[in-house]
Parts: structure tokens; C-alpha cells; sequence
């Protein structure tokens, strides 16, 4: 496989959305250390990561708030708090 060839795959593999074996193949060649590879790698990863910032914000439910309260409740049920105490205070 070339390394355009594997310039292709990039995008999937930053997704994580190779199969094991096409995923671990790359693995090992950017591991030889291709810096043509690496620099498409590294700009798959820039893409990638910029893919949220071009989707609408999906405002959260109604019930959003209220469900994350309620779980945050039984969590501080189960765990308390730990209770912090600061050192005495020297006066001198």
C-alpha cells in the first residue's frame, strides 16, 4: 500500500472507525516513521476536530436540567462530601 493509499484511511483512523486489522497496519507504518504520513496524520486530526465546530447547537431538552439534578443528588447521596479541614493558623 502507498502512502497516498493510506492518506485515505487517515480520516477513518482519527475516527476510530478502521477495522482492527486495516487500524493496526497504519499503526505499525506510522510507527516506522513516515513523516509524510505523520504531516497527513496530523492534518486528518486538525479536520477531524474542527468537525463540531460546524454543526448547529442543538439546544438540550426541557427535562436536560432536571435529570441532571436529580443525579446529582442520588451521587451526593452516596458519596458524601469529603470534609476538607485547613491546617490551625499560626500566629506569630
Amino acid at each position: 500500500m502507498t502512502c497516498e493509499e493510506r492518506h485515505d484511511l487517515l480520516l477513518l483512523y482519527v475516527a476510530n472507525a478502521l477495522d482492527p486489522d486495516e487500524r493496526a497496519a497504519l499503526q505499525r507504518h506510522l510507527a516506522s516513521g513516515c513523516l509524510t504520513c505523520a504531516a497527513a496524520l496530523a492534518e486528518a486530526q486538525a479536520a477531524f476536530d474542527r468537525i463540531p465546530l460546524s454543526l448547529a447547537p442543538v439546544p438540550p431538552s426541557p427535562d436536560a436540567w432536571r435529570q441532571l439534578e436529580t443525579r446529582l443528588e442520588l451521587h451526593a447521596q452516596m458519596e458524601p462530601a469529603p470534609q476538607l479541614s485547613a491546617p490551625p493558623m499560626r500566629i506569630e
